[in-house]
């Protein structure tokens, strides 16, 4: 019996992966530090961009840091996706 694949077309799949990562990722920072709140988290991620304007700025800056948070994500996962096959060279 053949198996169904999820997706045949690499930017579905590169999409579909970054989304769970980035979802999965976040939801994992957020659950281990439950006292800082998810607000705190991605102003974290945006002081890397902002550097301490980050803490002291508003939404936009959260916005920011999930912005950041996906794009990163995202990049590692087209990354593996497009390395994936030199690791099973014969």
């Amino acid at each position: 019996m053949p198996t169904k694949t999820l997706t045949k077309s690499p930017l579905k799949t590169i999409l579909w992966l970054g989304l769970v990562t980035g979802t999965l990722d976040a939801a994992r920072a957020i659950l281990f530090n439950l006292n800082l709140g998810p607000g705190v988290i991605f102003r974290f991620i945006a002081s890397g961009m902002f550097g301490k304007a980050a803490f002291a700025g508003g939404p936009e800056m959260v916005i920011a840091g999930v912005v950041f948070h996906y794009l990163i994500a995202y990049l590692f996962t087209t990354s593996f996706y497009i390395w994936y096959p030199a690791f099973w060279r014969d």
